[in-house]
């Protein structure tokens, strides 16, 4: 899990981490976001499935987040090129 937490995402938009080189482009950022997420999902489902139920505040996150990246796909969808 610490992975997750720590290495696995990338830099906040206008962090002085690093100053961004050509290799990290929109894309290849978006991209290593989504495989971030798929990783903290993953850790979540397994946390889920344990005898603890999940905090009221968790799940209202979670649904929160599930409804933001939903209207993200809708209006992909819905894009003309």
């Amino acid at each position: 899990m610490s992975s997750i937490m720590t290495g696995g995402m990338p830099p906040m938009p206008g962090s002085t981490e690093d100053m961004p080189h050509p290799e990290h482009d929109d894309h290849t950022m978006v991209l290593s976001t989504l495989r971030s997420m798929r990783a903290i999902i993953d850790e979540l489902e397994q946390r889920a499935c344990g005898c603890e139920p999940m905090p009221s505040w968790a799940e209202a996150k979670i649904y929160a987040a599930q409804k933001d990246i939903l209207s993200v796909l809708g209006a992909l969808m819905g894009r003309e090129d």
